[in-house]
């Protein structure tokens, strides 16, 4: 059956590349699992060193990016899912496109993020030796519920597995209670900056203490409910991180930061903007670490790195160039909003809201966005997607002058526009939704380009 699964799925990959139906990154996954459920199992066990799984609410694909550039760095031939289908069917897929006929796979290691939803089915599938949990937000609520079931399907996911490693974010109070389902080793990373700080109470999700439902205190809080957390009750405290970030200096293009390991500190600039790249950067030199990367590749892959497709990607459009920040929910918006006005200057500003099954149909999120903490004056904004009427509106409330406010339904014409705002050699910047920034990318960035973003096995980088 698996010779079988392997060989229908690479028919299905074929058609599909060569038609342009689509990048074969679901589809082919899903027939396999058909003719083998248990096909994931019998690929990924010939994998040399395993599995290594990451999951959360934000910075997931960011985090599996870096990783791999940092893994490929030190010459390990890597396995991942870079398109961002992260359900049992898009890891099927790069699983089986990646396979020869009788299941073995040319690379040392998997790398692949996760969606939250389906954590239970594809752990017990892969048996990962790594699992890495980034943080828990809101988001997509029609699909995922209130946090708390959240958190509760990644902890079920994460019983069973004595041998398996957990890497917790210690800076979220909800991914450390994952602790308790834990039967394994647990290592924390966070952030140990106390210079870093937000008085921003907006997307603020978890309050309370998971373990006793008392309200949280904080000697400092980095963004949303991460900070340094502890709970005057039951006593339940933050657990100083194994790997940390101090240091910290962000600019609006970049970031610079000390990272302490396990007996080195690196002094690192990345060419990547916001703290929750930082934490993303993080996240990715812990695993690292864990399987034994040294410092000289870490180093030299935090330096080099570039951002997952739409996550701080640069396209052209019209000979200018803009700056695409993927935005899914209020702590992942007000983070982008947050690297884009690092520097306090003005700017201009795409938000695309679109509300499509991917996207998620609750769009009340965009209210908790803090557009009025930021200051707004003089930044002219262009709103589009098929909700553009309520992102307008919304920016309305945050008191953006209407002579600045730029309303286009269509998506490529909204693009359009944004490019004739920019003055020669000024960056603009794009905050679309997931199905808005396929439209743009579909349009803007190059085939090959996109072809290599569904890429398989890589030795020198995806």
């Amino acid at each position: 059956m698996k010779i079988l699964a392997i060989f229908i799925a690479k028919i299905i990959l074929f058609v599909t590349r060569i038609t342009h139906l689509g990048g074969g990154t679901t589809l082919p996954g899903l027939v396999a699992t058909k003719i083998d459920k248990n096909v994931i199992k019998k690929i990924s066990e010939r994998l040399k060193y395993g599995v290594v799984i990451i999951t959360g609410t934000n910075g997931k694909t960011t985090t599996a990016k870096i990783l791999t550039e940092i893994l490929t760095e030190e010459g390990f031939s890597v396995l991942t899912n870079p398109s961002g289908s992260n359900l049992a069917r898009g890891i099927a897929s790069s699983l089986v496109g990646a396979a020869t006929l009788s299941g073995s796979v040319e690379a040392d290691i998997a790398v692949f993020e996760v969606d939250e939803a389906t954590m239970s089915e594809v752990t017990t599938q892969l048996r990962p030796k790594i699992v890495l949990v980034t943080n828990l937000f809101r988001d997509q609520l029609d699909r995922y519920g209130e946090l708390d079931k959240t958190a509760a399907i990644i902890g079920k996911s994460l019983t069973g597995f004595s041998e398996m490693t957990t890497i917790l974010n210690a800076d979220d109070p909800l991914v450390s209670s994952l602790s308790d389902y834990v039967e394994g080793r647990i290592i924390y990373y966070g952030l140990e900056d106390t210079e870093i700080s937000t008085d921003s109470t907006a997307a603020m999700d978890s309050k309370d203490c998971m373990f006793c439902g008392h309200e949280l205190e904080y000697e400092s809080r980095y963004l949303g409910h991460l900070g340094r957390w502890k709970c005057p009750n039951c006593r339940r405290i933050r657990t100083k991180p194994h790997i940390w970030v101090s240091e910290i200096s962000l600019e609006p293009l970049k970031s610079s930061y000390s990272l302490k390991l396990r007996r080195e500190e690196l002094k690192i600039e990345m060419p990547l903007p916001g703290l929750y790249n930082i934490y993303n950067a993080l996240a990715a030199a812990t695993i690292a670490t864990l399987i034994g990367v040294g410092a000289p590749a870490i180093s030299h892959a935090l330096r080099s790195c570039e951002a997952a497709f739409g996550r701080m990607e640069l396209i052209e459009v019209s000979g200018k160039k803009i700056m695409m920040l993927l935005v899914k929910n209020p702590t992942g918006a007000n983070q982008a909003l947050a690297a884009i006005f690092s520097d306090n200057k003005a700017k201009k500003i795409g938000f695309y809201l679109n509300d499509n099954f991917a996207d998620g149909t609750d769009i009340s999120w965009i209210w908790d966005v803090d557009f009025e903490y930021f200051d707004l004056a003089k930044t002219k904004f262009v709103a589009s997607g098929n909700r553009a009427e309520d992102i307008a509106l919304r920016l309305k409330y945050a008191q953006v002058d209407k002579n600045y406010l730029h309303s286009e339904k269509d998506i490529m014409i909204a693009t359009e526009k944004l490019a004739e705002l920019l003055d020669e050699g000024e960056i603009g910047y794009l905050l679309p939704t997931y199905t808005a920034m396929v439209e743009v990318r579909s349009h803007f960035v190059s085939k090959d380009d996109q072809l290599c973003d569904m890429g398989k096995v890589t030795k020198h980088g995806i």
